[in-house]
Order: C-alpha cells, then sequence, then structure tokens
C-alpha cells in the first residue's frame, strides 16, 4: 500500500512500534518513518503518548492501522492528541484466534470498548467481518471488506529468480508457506503426507520459522517421512520454490484471509486449502479455482493431495482457473479501494 499509493493525492508517513525487521529495506526511499522504540509490553503506556506526539506535529488527516496492538494503540493516542485525524483500523486476523491466546479475554474487553471509537474498520474478509459483528458488536455499516493486495508482477518476477537446489529434479514437490505455529496446522500436513508417502513419491517443503519447529521435525521422524520433508526456514524469495512445485497445499486451521493462497494461484499452482475461518473459502472457488478441504481432516487432506498429484487434467484446470482468479487481488485494484475509502473518509 505505501508502495503504490498515488503520491499525488496521498503523503504516507509510517510509524513503527520498533524500527527493525526484513521488509524495512522494501520500503520505498521517500518513506517518512518514526520509530517509537518499544522494547517490550511495558512500554505501551510510553507509546501511546510517542505516537499522541507525532500526531500533533504531523497533523495528519488519516491515521490507518494494522493488527490489535497497532489498532488499540492508535485509538488511545488520538484520544489525548487534539487532532482531527479519522481513525481507519484494519483488522486482518479472524476472532478466533483469541481462543488460542492466554489474554483473550483482555484482548476481546479491549477491541469492544475501543474499537467502536474508530471512524471505519477495514476487514481483511468477509469472514473478519462476522467476527467483528457477532463477537465485538460492530456496526456492519461501520465496517468494510477490502481484500489484501498482491503485486503478481513482482512475485512472478521474484519466482524466476531461481529454481533451487531443491527443486530441480526428483518427485513432485508440495509447498506450505506459513509460521511454524498452532494456526497453520502443520501437524495434519504431516500426518497427510505420510499417507500421501504411502501411495506415490513426493517431497514436501514447508516454508516459515517458527515455535513448533522442533515439534514438527520429531513428528516427521515419527511418522517416517523425515527424508522427504525439507523445513526450509524463513525465505527472503519463498516464490522460486512455490512456482517450481506442483502443488500447494494451506493447512490453516483459522485465517484471518491466507495471502499464500492468493500468490500460489498467481503463480499457476493447484491449490489445495481448508475451508477455515476465514479467508480461503472466498478466494477459491471449490472444485474450479481450487479444492477446498475441512480444516484439522487428515484423511480428506491425503485423498485430495493424491488425486491432484495423480490427475494431470485436474492440476491444469485448477492452474488457469486459479491465476484469473488471482487477477481480482492484483495491486493495482485493491489499493484503488483504499483510495477511495481514504477520500470518502476525510
Amino acid at each position: 500500500l505505501i508502495s503504490n499509493i498515488n503520491r499525488a493525492k496521498f503523503l504516507p508517513i509510517l510509524v513503527l512500534s520498533k524500527k527493525k525487521g526484513e521488509c524495512l529495506a522494501e520500503l520505498p526511499d521517500d518513506i517518512k518513518i518514526y520509530d517509537l522504540g518499544r522494547k517490550g509490553l511495558r512500554d505501551f503506556p510510553k507509546l501511546i503518548f510517542r505516537l499522541a506526539m507525532i500526531l500533533m506535529k504531523e497533523r495528519p488527516r488519516i491515521v490507518y492501522s494494522v493488527l490489535f496492538h497497532s489498532n488499540i494503540l492508535s485509538i488511545l493516542a488520538k484520544s489525548i492528541a487534539p487532532v482531527s485525524a479519522r481513525i481507519i483500523i484494519c483488522e486482518q486476523i479472524s476472532n478466533v484466534i483469541y481462543d488460542h491466546v492466554n489474554q483473550r479475554s483482555l484482548y476481546k474487553w479491549l477491541m469492544k470498548k475501543l474499537y467502536p471509537k474508530a471512524d471505519l474498520l477495514i476487514a481483511a474478509s468477509e469472514g473478519v467481518k462476522r467476527d467483528l459483528i457477532e463477537n465485538i458488536g460492530i456496526h456492519p455499516d461501520r465496517i468494510k471488506v477490502i481484500y489484501n493486495p498482491l503485486d503478481i508482477e513482482k512475485i512472478r518476477m521474484l519466482a524466476n529468480e531461481g529454481k533451487g537446489d531443491v527443486t530441480d529434479n526428483g518427485p513432485p514437490l508440495i509447498t506450505n508457506i506459513g509460521r511454524l505455529d498452532i494456526q497453520k496446522g502443520h501437524i495434519y500436513l504431516l500426518k497427510a503426507f505420510s499417507i500421501v508417502k504411502r501411495k506415490m513419491a513426493a517431497k514436501l517443503m514447508i516454508i516459515g520459522g517458527g515455535e513448533k519447529m522442533d515439534e514438527l521435525r520429531t513428528l516427521s521422524k515419527e511418522l517416517g517421512i523425515e527424508k522427504d520433508v525439507i523445513f526450509a526456514g524463513y525465505q527472503r524469495n519463498p516464490f522460486k520454490f512455490v512456482a517450481r512445485s506442483a502443488l500447494y497445499v494451506n493447512s490453516s486451521i483459522f485465517e484471518g484471509f491466507g495471502y499464500t493462497v492468493v500468490e500460489a494461484i498467481a503463480l499457476g499452482l493447484p491449490v489445495i486449502a481448508t475451508s477455515c475461518p476465514h479467508g480461503p473459502a472466498e478466494i477459491i472457488e471449490d472444485r474450479k479455482s481450487g479444492i477446498l478441504i475441512p480444516p484439522a481432516d487428515v484423511t480428506t487432506m491425503a485423498e485430495a493431495m493424491i488425486r491432484v498429484l495423480e490427475d494431470e487434467n485436474l492440476r491444469a484446470k485448477l492452474s488457469v482457473e486459479g491465476a484469473k482468479r488471482a487477477e481480482d487481488f492484483s495491486i493495482g485494484r485493491i489499493v484503488g479501494e483504499y483510495e477511495r475509502t481514504f477520500m470518502e473518509a476525510v
């Protein structure tokens, strides 16, 4: 959004809780950045004050924030800063997540108290919108669904950078991208892949790091598939691996949107995805632009993987229809929606 928003209409300024991370290198050179200097959760009151000072200095027309902590921060900072900025917050994650974190009661209480104070809420999917209405009590008229944008040309360019030494030859490669945590359902993916291995030769590459790495490596050994599973860790350019795969599998238990599903279909891959709350079922049409399966269903996941790998005509159909669907999430189209929304807000 920052890279592509129309500079003739908007002057974006970026405020970070902590100026750190791989994505800093991708920022355009003209972006002014403020670093709030977050060191830990106890710093949160200081961040509210620091952000309020920035708002008073810059006098923005719009404050746009993404995800729970930033959303709460922006609402509270605006409440103590004498500025007329419109507060637009974006929620990317289904409220289901708060059943999986220890602070769920506090999170929900804060959302119910503070989210209604925003001028507009943007939901990353229709499912997230329903959660905000049903669980947080936001009026439907205060919520707008805008899907996440995808720079299709960029990921296709990155896909051509190189093959990667694990994808040159050998059996068909199945890929998955995601943090190694409970949300992404890798346990079920590994169990399903062990069933696939009894039927046919294949490799599985899981791209991403996280707290469950050791647990998942142990499970792959217990299942006897450790030689055919590649834990690739974080990859700055995962697309060179994904593009040369035979199949992409999203195994998530819950999602806000399912961004990697769009990336995979944009690269022409046949995709199998869980019809979890929420996102994948809004992205692909079952048996047309992808295959939808129930979450945590190992047998159905394995059967779908075998079917797609064995059926060349099905793979071709899913590839063509998926690539067509990906165009609906193109960066030009989605950024245009954001620009119209911002203009309407002011």
